[in-house]
C-alpha cells in the first residue's frame, strides 16, 4: 500500500511586509501559518486573505505567492501520496487536530533527530488526514484569541523569554485584552497558566530525569533557580530539592496541579 511521503519540511521566519516570489513545487505543499496576516494568490486565479492559524494547501505545479503584512513564521511541508490530491487547493483555519500535528512537526524539526524522516512521513499522513477531515466535515473554524494564546503557551512555555506580553504581540492584541479574554475562556490568567505548565513539566523532569535542579529550572524557562524554587514550592507544595530526594515528598503530581484551583496572577 502506497504511503504518504514527506518530501520536505522546514519552518521559516517571515518578516513584516515580506512578499515571497511566485513559485511552485513538483509535490503538494501544505503551509501552516503562525502569526502572519496577508494575502494569498494562486496562478489559477484563486486568492484570499489569511490570518494566524491558517493552513494553505497547494497541489503539484500550482503557482502561488503570498504578501505578508505582519511578522511570524510558516511551517512548509511537501507531501506525496494517497489522499493529498483530494485536498484540492484551499486555505482553512486550524482545527485542534491540525494544530496538534503542526506542533509535533515543529518539535521534530527543532530536535533535529537523525531518524526523523520516518516520523515526518507519519506526521505528514496525519496532517493530510486532519486537513481532509476539516474540509469534509466543515469543522474548520477560526480559533479564538484565548485558544490561540493557549496553544502558543503550550508550544513555548519552555522558552526563557515566553511572557504574556510576547504572546499578546504574536496575536496582535494588548496584554490587558489577552488577560481578560483568556481568563473568561479558561478560568485563569495567562501568566498563571504559563507558570503552571512550567511547574508541571518541572515535576516530571525532577521525577524522571537526572537533571540538577538548576538544569530543570533552565529547561522549564526560568533564568533564576531561586525564583523557580519559590514558585515550585508555592504551586507544588514542596521545594524541588525535596522532590528530587524523595518522590513521596508530598509534592503534587502534574495531574493534581492541573486540577488545582486556578491562580489569578
Amino acid at each position: 500500500m502506497e504511503a504518504v511521503s514527506c518530501v520536505f519540511a522546514f519552518e521559516g521566519a517571515i518578516r513584516a511586509h515580506f512578499s515571497c516570489a511566485e513559485h511552485s513545487h513538483p509535490c503538494a505543499e501544505l503551509v501552516l501559518n503562525y502569526g502572519c496576516r496577508g494575502a494569498i494568490l494562486a496562478g489559477s486565479g484563486w486568492r484570499g486573505r489569511y490570518d494566524d492559524g491558517t493552513v494553505f494547501v497547494y497541489q503539484p505545479g500550482d503557482t502561488h505567492w503570498v504578501v505578508n503584512e505582519t511578522a511570524g513564521s510558516q511551517l512548509c511541508v511537501g507531501l506525496e501520496g494517497p489522499g493529498v490530491a483530494a485536498l484540492g487547493v484551499a486555505a482553512i483555519p486550524f482545527t485542534d487536530g491540525i494544530a496538534a500535528v503542526g506542533e509535533r512537526f515543529r518539535a521534530e524539526l527543532k530536535e533535529g533527530r537523525p531518524d526523523k524522516d520516518g516520523c515526518l512521513d507519519l506526521l505528514g499522513a496525519l496532517l493530510v488526514l486532519e486537513v481532509g477531515r476539516a474540509l469534509r466535515d466543515g469543522e474548520a473554524r477560526p480559533p479564538s484569541v484565548a485558544e490561540r494564546a493557549r496553544r502558543l503557551i503550550d508550544a513555548g512555555f519552555r522558552e526563557e523569554g515566553m511572557s504574556v506580553r510576547k504572546v499578546a504581540a504574536r496575536l496582535h492584541v494588548t496584554p490587558d485584552y489577552l488577560r481578560q479574554t483568556f481568563k473568561a475562556a479558561h478560568g485563569e490568567a495567562p501568566l498563571g497558566y504559563l507558570l503552571r505548565r512550567r511547574v508541571e513539566h518541572a515535576t516530571k523532569l525532577l521525577r524522571n530525569s537526572g537533571l540538577t535542579v538548576k538544569d530543570v529550572a533552565a529547561e522549564c524557562g526560568f533564568n533564576s533557580q531561586y525564583y523557580f524554587g519559590r514558585l515550585f514550592k508555592r504551586l507544588a507544595g514542596a521545594p524541588p530539592g525535596a522532590l528530587r530526594q524523595s518522590p513521596d515528598s508530598g509534592a503534587k503530581s502534574p495531574d493534581s496541579l492541573e486540577n488545582a484551583p486556578k491562580r489569578q496572577y
